[in-house]
Formats: C-alpha cells, structure tokens, sequence
C-alpha cells in the first residue's frame, strides 16, 4: 500500500499507459481497475501462508486494512471515473470523490501501522 501512495502506481499506469491505447469510459474511465483487482488478488494470495501464522487479531487488522485501502484504490477511483466521464473533472463533487479516496487509503495505511506497531510492542515484550 505504502509503495503504491509513494510511487502512484494506479495512477501512472492508469492514468498515463492504459488511456494512450484504449478509450475507456464510466467506471472504467481510470481503467487501472482491472489490473488493480487482479494485482491486489494475487498479492493477497501471496500472503496466505503468513496470514495462517500470524495471531486472528493481526489477521483482521491487515486483511480489514487491505480492504479499506482497495474500497478506495478500486471501489471510489471506479466510482469517479464513472463521475469524471459523464461530468468532467472540473467540478465540485469529482474533486470529493478523489479527497475521500485518498482519505480512504490514508486511514488504511493508519490502520495497518496501528496493527502492526502493537503486534511489534507485543513481540518485544
């Protein structure tokens, strides 16, 4: 999560390489929504087997982490882009939208360190 806010991952290949080749509109109109969905699942199966040996709270900490961060990511980027095609993206509701997708995905990230600095302080002790 914390690469992808730092390096904008979605929106570069969104953004930039996806909308140069195809013309995409409604929810599709920031078109990393496809790739995004199948990158998160692969990088969610990838973390299986760590999840099965982590403590439950630990687990509901990342994985409800996780999805905060893709409702944002995915879920309010599809749900402007929608906005953005009927409507454009000079207006009032569209700049909204966008500030409650990174508020989203900031408070995933907060989320993630809260677990993650408690299961550390845990660890220590």
């Amino acid at each position: 999560m914390s690469i992808d806010e730092v390096a904008a991952f979605h929106e570069v290949i969104g953004n930039d390489l996806m909308t140069r080749r195809f013309d995409f509109t409604g929810y599709l109109y920031y078109p990393f929504v496809l790739p995004g969905a199948v990158i998160a699942a692969v990088v969610a199966l990838s973390f299986l087997r760590l999840l099965r040996r982590l403590p439950a709270w630990v687990v509901t900490g990342t994985v409800a982490s996780g999805a905060l961060y893709l409702s944002g990511t995915l879920g309010l980027e599809a749900i402007s882009g929608k906005w953005a095609s009927v409507h454009g993206v000079e207006n009032l509701v569209y700049m909204l939208l966008t500030d409650a997708e990174e508020l989203i995905e900031m408070l995933a990230l907060i989320l993630m360190y809260g677990t993650f600095e408690r299961y550390l302080s845990l660890m220590r002790k």
